[in-house]
Protein backbone atom coordinates (compact mmCIF):
# COMPACT_ATOMS: atom_id res chain seq x y z
CA UNK A 1 0.00 0.00 0.00
CA UNK A 2 1.51 3.13 -1.02
CA UNK A 3 -0.15 6.97 0.78
CA UNK A 4 0.07 10.46 -0.93
CA UNK A 5 2.84 12.55 0.73
CA UNK A 6 1.11 14.83 3.65
CA UNK A 7 0.70 17.87 2.48
CA UNK A 8 2.15 20.40 4.64
CA UNK A 9 0.81 23.89 4.49
CA UNK A 10 -0.48 26.19 7.14
CA UNK A 11 -3.90 24.71 7.80
CA UNK A 12 -2.32 21.52 8.00
CA UNK A 13 0.86 22.47 10.71
CA UNK A 14 -1.99 24.53 12.87
CA UNK A 15 -4.77 21.44 12.40
CA UNK A 16 -2.10 19.13 13.95
CA UNK A 17 -0.96 21.61 16.61
CA UNK A 18 -4.87 22.03 17.64
CA UNK A 19 -5.48 18.25 17.71
CA UNK A 20 -2.10 17.42 19.59
CA UNK A 21 -2.51 20.59 22.04
CA UNK A 22 -5.90 18.87 23.06
CA UNK A 23 -4.66 14.78 23.04
CA UNK A 24 -2.08 16.19 25.53
CA UNK A 25 -5.29 17.90 27.82
CA UNK A 26 -7.21 15.10 27.81
CA UNK A 27 -4.45 12.54 29.14
CA UNK A 28 -3.34 15.05 31.69
CA UNK A 29 -6.90 15.21 32.61
CA UNK A 30 -7.27 11.02 32.57
CA UNK A 31 -3.56 11.07 34.60
CA UNK A 32 -5.48 13.29 37.20
CA UNK A 33 -8.65 11.33 37.15
CA UNK A 34 -6.53 7.77 37.64
CA UNK A 35 -4.70 9.22 40.62
CA UNK A 36 -7.66 10.92 42.24
CA UNK A 37 -10.23 8.55 41.57
CA UNK A 38 -12.81 11.66 42.57
CA UNK A 39 -15.97 9.21 42.14
CA UNK A 40 -14.34 5.94 43.74
CA UNK A 41 -17.58 4.41 45.43
CA UNK A 42 -19.70 5.01 42.42
CA UNK A 43 -16.77 3.26 40.31
CA UNK A 44 -17.08 0.16 42.33
CA UNK A 45 -20.53 0.05 42.31
CA UNK A 46 -20.81 -0.30 38.98
CA UNK A 47 -17.49 -3.25 39.19
CA UNK A 48 -15.01 -1.48 37.23
CA UNK A 49 -11.41 -0.66 38.24
CA UNK A 50 -9.66 2.66 38.03
CA UNK A 51 -8.62 2.04 34.17
CA UNK A 52 -11.76 0.94 32.77
CA UNK A 53 -13.46 3.40 34.58
CA UNK A 54 -11.88 6.35 33.53
CA UNK A 55 -10.48 5.56 30.04
CA UNK A 56 -13.37 5.98 27.81
CA UNK A 57 -10.92 4.66 24.89
CA UNK A 58 -12.53 1.46 24.57
CA UNK A 59 -12.91 0.24 20.83
CA UNK A 60 -15.61 -3.23 19.67
CA UNK A 61 -16.90 -4.13 16.43
CA UNK A 62 -20.52 -2.93 15.67
CA UNK A 63 -22.02 -6.51 16.28
CA UNK A 64 -24.56 -7.74 19.23
CA UNK A 65 -21.84 -10.32 21.18
CA UNK A 66 -22.90 -12.38 24.09
CA UNK A 67 -20.28 -13.97 26.20
CA UNK A 68 -20.07 -15.99 29.27
CA UNK A 69 -19.28 -14.79 32.58
CA UNK A 70 -15.79 -15.88 32.83
CA UNK A 71 -16.88 -17.19 36.55
CA UNK A 72 -19.95 -18.82 36.64
CA UNK A 73 -20.58 -19.04 32.65
CA UNK A 74 -23.93 -16.76 33.04
CA UNK A 75 -24.18 -15.58 29.59
CA UNK A 76 -23.94 -12.05 29.20
CA UNK A 77 -25.42 -9.71 25.98
CA UNK A 78 -23.27 -6.46 24.51
CA UNK A 79 -24.33 -4.20 22.33
CA UNK A 80 -20.74 -4.26 20.27
CA UNK A 81 -17.65 -6.54 20.73
CA UNK A 82 -16.05 -4.53 23.32
CA UNK A 83 -17.37 -7.72 26.41
CA UNK A 84 -17.36 -7.80 29.74
CA UNK A 85 -14.88 -10.70 31.54
CA UNK A 86 -17.22 -10.99 34.35
CA UNK A 87 -20.98 -10.68 35.07
CA UNK A 88 -21.50 -7.84 37.91
CA UNK A 89 -22.51 -10.58 40.71
CA UNK A 90 -19.30 -12.54 40.49
CA UNK A 91 -16.93 -9.13 40.11
CA UNK A 92 -18.60 -7.94 43.31
CA UNK A 93 -18.15 -11.18 44.94
CA UNK A 94 -14.45 -11.78 43.80
CA UNK A 95 -13.82 -7.96 44.17
CA UNK A 96 -12.45 -7.67 40.26
CA UNK A 97 -13.28 -5.37 37.37
CA UNK A 98 -15.94 -6.63 35.58
CA UNK A 99 -14.67 -5.40 32.17
CA UNK A 100 -10.92 -6.55 32.41
CA UNK A 101 -11.09 -9.20 35.51
CA UNK A 102 -7.87 -6.79 36.98
CA UNK A 103 -8.06 -6.79 40.41
CA UNK A 104 -10.30 -2.97 41.32
CA UNK A 105 -7.60 -1.19 42.49
CA UNK A 106 -4.94 -2.62 40.36
CA UNK A 107 -2.90 -4.39 43.18
CA UNK A 108 -1.55 -7.69 42.66
CA UNK A 109 -2.59 -10.43 44.25
CA UNK A 110 -0.67 -13.58 45.72
CA UNK A 111 -0.63 -16.23 48.75
CA UNK A 112 -4.33 -16.54 50.37
CA UNK A 113 -6.01 -13.57 49.15
CA UNK A 114 -5.41 -15.18 45.46
CA UNK A 115 -6.23 -18.43 46.38
CA UNK A 116 -9.74 -17.32 47.90
CA UNK A 117 -10.20 -15.93 44.93
CA UNK A 118 -9.62 -18.76 42.86
CA UNK A 119 -11.47 -21.45 45.32
CA UNK A 120 -14.49 -19.64 44.40
CA UNK A 121 -14.40 -19.16 40.99
CA UNK A 122 -13.46 -23.09 40.63
CA UNK A 123 -16.22 -23.57 42.56
CA UNK A 124 -18.48 -21.79 40.63
CA UNK A 125 -17.34 -23.29 37.24
CA UNK A 126 -17.51 -26.70 38.59
CA UNK A 127 -21.88 -25.54 39.11
CA UNK A 128 -21.66 -25.12 35.22
CA UNK A 129 -24.03 -27.51 33.52
CA UNK A 130 -22.23 -28.59 29.71
CA UNK A 131 -24.20 -27.42 26.81
CA UNK A 132 -25.91 -29.96 24.71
Amino acid sequence: MNQPAKKIDAFSINFSTDNQRHRRERIIELAKLLTEDPVRKERRKKGLCVNCYYDKGRLGGAAMTTRPCGCCGEEMSFGSTATDALCLDCAKILGLCKRCGATMELKRLNGKALDEILEVVQEKQSQIKPST
